[in-house]
């Protein structure tokens, strides 16, 4: 099960260390969502990460920096077509519905789904999938590069992972810690849920 973090959408002076809190503990990679950066915001955070860490950040903006950085991947919003440059990299794509995951499916390594919760990080962002759904796309294979966003914590992954998904993407749950102890209590929380 691929597990994912990403960034919140401003800049925080503790968040390069949580950056690598989440690779060292294993995650599959970091997503890097600050849509507001200036191209030398974004340069300046991406020169704070050390290089061997590159290689497992998806740029969800400034995707001209991808080949600059050599970071792993980038990701597409829902409402943008998927590049067909940069093969090399992982390709990951924000869908709503499972009518845009389907249309997705070739061109990206996986795609987010959400909210599958009631989102963690964005008040009000509730979720609109029944469990009943989501096990009946599960069966029918849908899900198998499908990755789980909104409102995940660490009790609910085992859900997300008993539902079938490929992966789960955690953002208010890691990034919003009040500082680096209280993040490697809830990473050990999501791993050993995740092993049971």
């Amino acid at each position: 099960m691929k597990l994912i973090a990403i960034t919140s959408e401003n800049a925080d002076a503790h968040e390069i260390d949580y950056v690598k809190a989440v690779i060292d503990h294993g995650f599959y990679c970091v997503h890097v969502r600050k849509p507001a950066f200036t191209t030398a915001e974004m340069c300046s955070y991406l020169d704070a990460i050390p290089c061997s860490y590159l290689s497992r950040i998806t740029l969800g903006s400034h995707s001209h920096l991808a080949a600059v950085y050599a970071v792993g991947g980038i990701h597409y919003k829902s409402c943008e077509s998927v590049g067909t440059n940069a093969t090399a990299l992982r390709k990951s794509k924000s869908c709503h519905s499972i009518d845009e995951v389907k249309q997705c499916a070739s061109m990206v390594d996986y795609a987010f789904l959400s909210p599958i919760f009631d989102s963690i990080s964005k008040a009000g962002y509730n979720s609109h999938f029944e469990e009943p759904v989501l096990r009946k796309y599960a069966d029918q294979g849908l899900l198998n590069s499908v990755v789980a966003l909104g409102g995940i914590d660490g009790e609910n992954v085992v859900k997300v992972r008993n539902l079938g998904f490929a992966g789960a993407a955690f953002l208010g749950y890691l990034m919003h810690c009040s500082d680096i102890n209280k993040l490697t209590q809830r990473l050990k929380i999501i791993s050993d849920n995740i092993k049971e």
